[in-house]
């Protein structure tokens, strides 16, 4: 049997905040991150001590990439066989927004059984 050790995400090691350009002055612009597109856009070209853009080396740790912040690996579950499957120590699941209320409650009523974290009751 394979142990897996609950990884979380390292909170010293998160990515910054891209902001839009002119977001931080405009409020109405909002925090969002959008590709300024400009003819002379000074954050386009990269002229001056603008705010930070995405690029490559901002991401996750590969390791850490696709775990929940509870430190749970996340499985989304469309029925209960699916269910049945996950290991309640190290997984939790996340029901697919496809499932309609009936079979969403006979899930969520055995993953009460089986002691198993669903993230989006």
């Amino acid at each position: 049997m394979i142990m897996i050790r609950k990884l979380t995400p390292d909170k010293s090691k998160r990515k910054p905040r891209f902001v839009r350009n002119r977001g931080i002055y405009m409020g109405r612009l909002g925090v969002k991150w959008r590709k300024s597109r400009g003819i002379g856009s000074r954050m386009r070209l990269l002229i001056g001590g603008k705010t930070r853009r995405p690029k490559g080396g901002f991401g996750a740790d590969r390791r850490v990439r696709s775990i929940h912040p509870s430190g749970y690996w996340e499985v989304i579950v469309s029925n209960l066989d699916e269910l049945e499957s996950l290991d309640p120590s190290s997984q939790a699941a996340r029901i697919s927004g496809k499932v309609g209320l009936m079979k969403r409650e006979r899930i969520l009523a055995r993953a009460d059984e089986l002691r198993i974290r669903v993230l989006n009751r």
